[in-house]
């Protein structure tokens, strides 16, 4: 009985001592990569951004800005219309006129428009990126005009404007019906810097003119007084003779 009791005490303590190092060999085990859950859903597809705009957004008259749409469909027929109107207060180059009563008053740009297109039909001239910019209408008329999108939605067009003003331009996509719009300031032209030279006026032509014009007159004078001198001398040698 005794024996038995021994042997037990024995078998506990050896298995009490390989548990440790069992468990540590389970632990240096390398674990398995976890499986993806089969419930995981790609991301949902974003379409791309739609939007218009103008870079730079305030130009000159004569200068180019760079006009870009993006989001409308594969290839599809974009009608752009061209508005103009006028610039707001306190702008440079705005032009101004004077009152009776010595006050100004801002001159704004005058735009003609034309009925409106119909809706799902190309109005205008097809224009081709590849063939120069855009041209602005010179006395702000209301343009219209078509260009196609690429493989991706998007197009992009030089535009030079050629009256001051804001000019508005819209995009219509004449099969998404998607519409965009974008402003730019356009500006007159820089009349030259603070160090370029005054031009001459009336008032600073006076002076000059009056001392020129006494040079003329006494050197006039000069003349005739010596005309006179030398016909007294000759007249006089032919008396004495």
């Amino acid at each position: 009985m005794r024996l038995s009791r021994i042997i037990t005490t024995i078998a506990v303590g050896l298995a009490a001592a390989a548990m440790p190092g069992a468990a540590g060999a389970a632990l240096s085990q390398p674990q398995p990569p976890p499986q993806p859950s089969q419930s995981a859903q790609p991301p949902p597809y974003q379409p791309p951004q739609r939007g218009l705009t103008v870079s730079p957004s305030t130009v000159e008259v004569g200068e180019i800005a760079t006009v870009t749409g993006r989001g409308y469909y594969y290839e599809e027929q974009v009608e752009i219309t061209i508005t103009s109107g006028p610039l707001a207060a306190g702008l440079p180059g705005q032009e101004t006129a004077r009152r009776g009563d010595g006050s100004t008053v801002a001159l704004a740009p005058v735009s003609y428009h034309r009925a409106a297109p119909q809706p799902g039909e190309p109005n205008g001239p097809e224009h081709v990126p590849s063939k120069g910019p855009w041209n602005g209408s010179p006395d702000g008329a209301r343009q219209v005009f078509w260009i196609r999108a690429d493989d991706d939605g998007g197009f992009q067009f030089a535009f030079r404007p050629r009256h001051p003003g804001t000019i508005t331009i819209t995009a219509r996509g004449l099969t998404s019906g998607y519409v965009g719009t974008a402003t730019l300031t356009v500006l007159r032209p820089h009349q030259g810097d603070d160090d370029d030279p005054l031009p001459v006026t009336g008032s600073s032509l006076e002076t000059p003119l009056k001392v020129g014009g006494g040079l003329v007159g006494v050197g006039a004078v000069l003349l005739l007084t010596t005309f006179a001198l030398r016909r007294r001398n000759r007249v006089g040698a032919d008396t004495a003779s």
